[in-house]
């Protein structure tokens, strides 16, 4: 047990909890960021053990995270009857820069099953109130199934030589105790609950913090379909060589060696009518062409694993870089059907973020307030993260749809929140919005100056 002088019995056992938890998990994570990170040495055969690798890698497991993750893009909040600024809800958003980084975490919960996102007071130079984010690497929480949220929470900074935490955060309701440099400190809160909320991927009972998006068969494939890519480089240097037998030579040529040639040589056989008496009947040696060895083996297998591994992750094999059928897409039904599946993990891992990210939000209006989550008013509950479609649906789609809602939808084309529908990017949506409020007011206006000219 570690003991942390100035820490209270009951938080010292907490604190270690916590600790274990999360040195336990260390080994799954980082071998998960060396597959992430394309730094995963090939496990190779005990026959191959003295095959050179060639440094053979591949970036399967960073598309399988990397891929669904940029399915999965936040591009704010709305609230029901208000609007943001009128809470300043954000300023909040814009201090953090919460839409844009909410992106690291997503990755890191594709890689390590779960992020966190830490709420507290800034200090001197920071925004009023810090969002932050900690990796599974380096927090961990306890789980409450009854309350539905973290009961405490460890977020560590530093590790020592030995492995033990020198530079950390334990947050509990009401309370953080933070060591730094050496000395403890014990800071209280508003919030009567830990101030973290875990973005989880795949969460099911019994495993609230989720499963990883580098799955046990991820990495399997991923190995197996290098050692694919190491053959296939090694017989390629006997492919690309034309294989010749020699027959004829006699023994004192083979002694010699003078028949031997490397690749790009040329071999050189006495051309002479005279025979020994101890030579073969032929003066010259007959050479024989053999076959080449075909790449298209290789080529298979690989293809056979980039199915299994699409199989594994919803990605297309196309998206491997390896296409089982070469023909284009017959529509845009068909490229939609080929992405079902990994559309299907979007709306899935959207909606779980969103809900967290809803409380994240809360969470931090609630702190910068000094109000308790209860006493947040009703619009800020109606708080609700907007997600870009998945679908990738084309401007001229998304046009020909609105198009065709607007017809059955009275007020639909005038509504603000219609250009939300048309896929167009943010930037130019909140133009367009801006434009709009201007354009209203100018016809509001000249109403009301038309009006008046009337009535006098």
């Amino acid at each position: 047990m570690i003991h942390v002088p100035g820490l209270p019995d009951a938080e010292t056992q907490v604190y270690n909890t916590l600790v274990g938890q999360l040195k336990s998990k260390q080994p799954r994570n980082e071998l998960r960021d060396r597959y992430m990170d394309a730094k995963k040495d090939v496990d190779l055969a005990r026959w191959a053990a003295n095959v050179p690798t060639l440094g053979a890698v591949l970036g399967w497991p960073a598309k399988a995270v990397e891929t669904l993750a940029r399915r999965c893009r936040l591009v704010g909040f709305t609230m029901d009857d208000a609007e943001l600024s009128t809470f300043g809800i954000d300023e909040l958003l814009d201090d953090n820069e919460y839409v844009r980084e909410s992106r690291q975490g997503n990755v890191s919960s594709l890689v390590h099953a779960v992020s966190f996102e830490v709420v507290t007071k800034g200090a001197e130079g920071e925004p009023e109130v810090l969002i932050t984010r900690v990796d599974g690497r380096n927090g961990t929480g306890l789980w409450s199934t009854r309350m539905r949220r973290l009961t405490s929470f460890l977020s560590v900074s530093e590790w020592d030589k030995h492995g033990i935490p020198s530079s950390w955060a334990m947050y509990l309701p009401g309370v953080t105790w933070v060591m730094q440099g050496g000395t403890l400190d014990r800071q209280s809160t508003v919030l009567d609950r830990v101030p973290v909320e875990p973005i989880v991927y795949k969460p099911r009972l019994g495993r609230p913090f989720g499963s990883s998006r580098i799955t046990r068969p991820v990495m399997f494939l991923t190995q197996s379909a290098a050692r694919v890519v190491i053959r296939s480089e090694a017989t390629a240097q006997l492919y690309s060589a034309p294989g010749l037998i020699m027959l004829g030579l006699d023994a004192a040529q083979i002694e010699s060696g003078s028949w031997l040639s490397g690749i790009g040589n040329v071999v050189g056989i006495p051309d002479s009518d005279e025979v020994a008496a101890d030579s073969p009947t032929l003066a010259r040696a007959q050479v024989v062409a053999v076959q080449q060895a075909s790449q298209q083996p290789h080529v298979d297998q690989l293809r056979a694993w980039a199915q299994l591994f699409s199989g594994e992750t919803s990605i297309p094999t196309s998206s491997l870089g390896i296409s089982v059928d070469q023909a284009n897409p017959a529509s845009a039904e068909a490229y939609a059907a080929s992405r079902e599946d990994l559309i299907a993990e979007a709306e899935d891992a959207c909606d779980e973020w969103g809900a967290a990210r809803r409380r994240v939000i809360q969470m931090a209006w609630a702190l910068r307030e000094g109000v308790d989550l209860a006493d947040i008013p009703v619009e800020v509950r109606s708080l609700r993260p907007q997600w870009r479609d998945p679908r990738y649906v084309s401007t001229a789609a998304a046009a020909d749809a609105f198009t065709k809602l607007a017809g059955v939808i009275p007020g639909l084309a005038e509504a603000d929140a219609a250009l939300d529908m048309l896929g167009l990017d943010e930037a130019l949506v909140a133009r367009l919005r801006a434009d709009l409020r201007r354009a209203r007011g100018r016809a509001t206006l000249a109403s009301l100056v038309g009006s008046d000219a009337v009535s006098g």
